[in-house]
């Protein structure tokens, strides 16, 4: 009788974690830096993997013709993987949190390695005639970065790897 229990049980987890499909929430979070930089964060639970599948599906959440794009000269979305310690109900401290690494200096983890993609999406003050133009998608994960309109000197050029 117990052996049924523990097979139909593990069944049950099997079956439903292989049909779950990525879900993107975005965290309640209101982060302005400093000179208008606007950013909005997102936890994705069961991310894909393959390259085209991530641009895919972060490309059918953006939102930018809201009131933080249209106000902001510098406006980026980022995304992160739901982990244990990173859930869709994360709360940083804000007297401990750190915007620019998104660091919640009491939790004494890191969320930098739970970055999974970053979007850069609107940057006016930028005058570089050699960098590429937005959107920049920062794939974390892959170490790439992913120019879809490619450089200002090079329109042909779309995919680079990080630096270390």
């Amino acid at each position: 009788m117990k052996n049924t229990v523990y097979f139909i049980l593990l069944l049950f987890v099997f079956f439903n974690s292989c049909t779950t499909k990525p879900e993107i929430i975005k965290l309640d979070l209101e982060q302005k830096y400093p000179f208008t930089r606007v950013a909005d964060y997102f936890v994705i639970s069961n991310p894909p993997e393959d390259i085209n599948e991530i641009i895919t599906l972060v490309q059918s959440n953006l939102k930018v013709g809201n009131q933080k794009y249209q106000e902001s000269e510098y406006y980026t979305q980022i995304y992160y993987k739901e982990r244990f310690c990173f859930t869709r109900k994360y709360k940083p401290h804000y007297k401990w949190y750190n915007p620019y690494t998104f660091d919640d200096i009491r939790d004494g983890i890191s969320h930098l390695e739970d970055r999974y993609i970053s979007i850069i999406l609107k940057n006016s003050s930028d005058t570089c005639l050699t960098c590429p133009n937005v959107p920049i998608y920062i794939l974390h994960s892959k170490k790439l970065k992913y120019y879809p309109n490619g450089f200002r000197n090079n329109s042909n050029k779309h995919w680079a790897k990080m630096k270390d």
